[in-house]
């Protein structure tokens, strides 16, 4: 039942291709119904062209056999053709509706994952398109061929029909003890490379500190550890592939022997004819097919199974907006207040925060300072609703934290950090980021007030990012910061530790914007620079997780 409740993650996926699955399941039909008739025109062939020496009978029963299997083949194409492009798109919609869920998660759920091992849980969709691949229309094309064929054979001869029935039930115990040991593998397999993309990703983004520390032996030695891990792992999902497919391939040659063997007697006896040999050789495939089809279908959707069970936190986390309130933020005042506000980390045995509180008016300048770690980054972090889980009350315009839609009440927040994070791509798309539907003169007027002009060379149109802008310097990276602010036109702007590490020609980049471009909305300083923290109207200073006025 656990399972049956995962799918209806994915039924928005299955809606949007319904029409294509009806159609697909049309065409299996069909080709189905006509994959009926070349055996016993076989049989006919033998039976009433061979046995009376009547050529034109053989050419005519030959001619239609050939109709079928080509008109049989086209309609397999156009078939197989629709259930693959509907698997694309099935998922490509998983993936859509997964990477929206993903990037509406709490903190707290990022906090517990790496980066790299998230990125290949997603890449994981992938094997879900086995719920829509051309095995399952087939296996249902083959059921309707099990029935007919049936019904024919058992015409013929009943006891050569009761052969493959016979082992119906041993193929069922093979393919279901290998299900289970392959869906293992597969789960082993996933959770391995999950673990090993996490490590290269870090590894990668922390390539300078390795140098540094020059420990390329050793993490390459690590990587080349974690590759050979997986590599077993694949080993192992492939033998125990190779043993149901194998085990699945003898049983169904053994079944054609017997029947070969009894129509030989029973022709001997006078009791079958050629043809009826013929056909039945023809029908007992197809009469096997749906269990060895079943048998294929249980093997290779293991896969997505187990992807389907990895990728079920992602759907059943709660994510920000369906924990979070309700109201909406049009527009902001900018007051806000923290009263006596407790919060600890997940990982931290210790609070951060220890009965914080401090009140900022609208428009007012704030700095707030204090050493590495006592904190300041976290009062950003709650303020923005990112962790939920805190004692106090945090009140913004008047009214908790905890009633605002967070992801409204952002749209009227601006940041400029310490790490400011970009993309790869042009420059204009990067301060377009909060801001896409902005004019081209919106973006200009951003580009000229934020420093842009000045601290870029050339046309800042045609100007490209490198990956996470490795190639700028801080002023530049601060200058796109504050574009972007400016873009966004919040009624609340943070400046967490924006100068730090910055030299004081690039600091006045900064200043300016706080003194001049921003000066008539809400400014919060996060800082531990007593320089910068002079431009505001009130500081405030953190320690030991509490506040206390200058």
């Amino acid at each position: 039942m656990r399972t049956l409740g995962q799918f209806r993650y994915l039924l928005p996926a299955f809606g949007r291709i319904k029409g294509m699955l009806a159609l697909a399941g049309l065409v299996t039909l069909s080709v189905s119904l006509i994959a009926l008739l070349p055996p016993y025109l076989a049989k006919l062939v033998f039976d009433r062209g061979v046995a009376t020496g009547d050529i034109g009978t053989i050419v005519l029963y030959g001619l239609l056999a050939i109709g079928a299997f080509l008109l049989s083949s086209v309609l397999d194409f156009a078939g197989d053709a629709l259930s693959g492009v509907a698997g694309t798109r099935f998922t490509v919609n998983v993936k859509s509706q997964a990477i929206q869920r993903l990037l509406q998660m709490r903190l707290e759920f990022f906090d517990k994952h790496q980066s790299g091992y998230l990125a290949e849980r997603l890449s994981e969709v992938q094997m879900l398109g086995q719920f829509v691949s051309p095995t399952i229309f087939q296996f249902l094309g083959s059921l309707i061929q099990f029935i007919g064929a049936l019904v024919i054979m058992a015409r013929i001869s009943v006891e050569i029909t009761i052969v493959p029935l016979l082992f119906v039930v041993p193929f069922y115990f093979i393919t279901r003890k290998m299900s289970g040991s392959l869906k293992e593998t597969s789960e082993e397999l996933m959770e391995t490379g999950a673990q090993m993309m996490g490590s290269l990703q870090e590894m990668i983004g922390g390539v300078a500190e390795v140098k540094q520390s020059t420990a390329e032996e050793r993490k390459s030695h690590e990587a080349a550890a974690q590759f050979k891990a997986f590599g077993s792992q694949e080993i192992k999902q492939s033998i125990f592939m190779g043993l149901g497919m194998g085990s699945m391939e003898f049983l169904t040659n053994l079944v054609m022997v017997i029947v070969l063997i009894l129509s030989g007697i029973f022709i001997v006896r006078g009791e079958l004819s050629i043809g009826d040999y013929v056909a039945l050789a023809g029908y007992v495939g197809r009469l096997f097919t749906p269990v060895q089809l079943a048998g294929m279908f249980i093997l290779t959707i293991q896969p997505a199974m187990a992807a389907l069970e990895r990728l079920r936190p992602i759907f059943e986390e709660k994510t920000e907006r369906e924990v979070g309130g309700k109201n909406r933020v049009k527009k902001l005042e900018g007051a806000i207040s923290f009263n006596n506000v407790r919060f600890a980390y997940d990982s931290a045995k210790d609070p951060v925060l220890r009965g914080c509180s401090f009140s900022i008016a609208p428009a007012e300048c704030v700095a707030i300072l204090g050493k590495n770690g006592a904190g300041k980054s976290t009062v950003v972090k709650l303020t923005l609703g990112f962790y939920p889980e805190y004692d106090g009350e945090i009140l913004i315009d008047g009214r908790n934290l905890r009633d605002y839609d967070v992801i409204s009440l952002r749209r009227r927040v601006g940041i400029v950090s310490q790490n400011v994070v970009l993309f790869t791509g042009s420059l204009w798309d990067n301060v377009k980021m909060a801001s896409p539907e902005a004019s081209q003169e919106a973006v200009q007027r951003a580009l000229a007030f934020s420093g842009c002009r000045d601290t870029f060379d050339g046309d800042l149109g045609k100007i490209d990012i490198a990956e996470s802008g490795k190639t700028l310097s801080g002023g530049q990276r601060q200058a796109v910061a504050i574009a972007r602010c400016l873009l966004k036109d919040p009624d609340v702007l943070i400046f967490d530790e924006a100068t730090a590490h910055l030299d004081s020609s690039t600091r006045g980049v900064v200043v300016h914007a706080l003194n001049h471009v921003f000066a008539h909305k809400t400014r919060v300083l996060i800082t531990h620079d007593r320089e910068i923290a002079g431009v505001a109207d009130t500081v405030l200073f953190l320690e030991e997780g509490v506040v206390r006025r200058s």
